[in-house]
C-alpha cells in the first residue's frame, strides 16, 4: 500500500500549484505565489518523512503539495486533529511532524507534548495563525522544535524545518 500523499501533483506542476487556492492568506503571504525562486534546502539525502496535521483539510492539502513541489520531504500521512496525529505518527514513524496549534478534540500543544514523550527524537514544527514570542515560548515548552506563522508558511516553513532537523540531529 502506498502511503505517500501527493494529491496528484507532479514536481513539474509548480506553476499550476502557484495559481491554486491559498487557504493561508494573500498570495504574497501564504503558500502560493512567489516562492519558487527561493533557495530551498534539499532533503533528498536525509530521506525525511513527514506527517502534516491541521484541522483544515485545505491547509493540509496545501502544505502537502507545497512540500512535494518545493522539497524532497515525503509526506507519508495527514491528520485533522491531535488524536489522529498520535495514531498516524505511531503507525508511520515519520521523522517530521508539521502540526497546527489550534485544533478541535486535541490541540497541537497537547499532541506535541505526548509525541515528545513517545518519540523523543521526532522533529515537530508547529504552525499557527498566532505568532509572537509568547506563542513561540509556549510551543517550545510543550516540546516543539519551531513555530511558523501561517501567514508566512511559504517563506519560512522550509528554512525552519531545516533548522529544526539540524538541531534535532545534534541532540540525538
Amino acid at each position: 500500500m502506498n502511503n505517500h500523499v501527493h494529491h496528484g501533483l507532479s514536481r513539474r506542476g509548480i506553476s499550476q500549484f502557484e495559481n491554486e487556492f491559498d487557504p493561508c492568506g494573500t498570495p504574497e503571504q501564504g503558500l502560493g505565489v512567489g516562492v519558487a525562486s527561493q533557495p530551498w534546502p534539499d532533503f533528498e539525502k536525509a530521506g525525511v518523512r513527514a506527517v502534516v496535521v491541521n484541522d483544515c483539510p485545505e491547509t493540509v492539502t496545501a502544505i502537502s503539495r507545497f512540500l512535494f513541489v518545493y522539497s524532497k520531504i515525503d509526506v507519508v500521512g495527514e491528520a485533522l486533529d491531535g488524536y489522529e496525529a498520535l495514531e498516524a505518527v505511531g503507525r508511520l514513524r515519520p521523522e517530521l511532524v508539521i502540526m497546527d496549534l489550534h485544533m478541535p478534540r486535541m490541540n497541537g500543544l497537547d499532541a506535541t507534548e505526548q509525541l515528545r514523550r513517545m518519540f523523543p527524537s521526532i522533529c515537530i514544527v508547529m504552525t499557527s495563525t498566532d505568532d509572537g514570542p509568547d506563542i513561540a515560548g509556549l510551543c517550545q515548552e510543550y516540546g516543539a522544535d519551531a513555530i511558523v506563522a501561517t501567514s508566512r508558511l511559504g517563506r519560512n516553513l522550509l528554512p525552519e524545518v531545516e533548522r529544526a532537523i539540524a538541531h534535532r540531529a545534534l541532540q540525538g
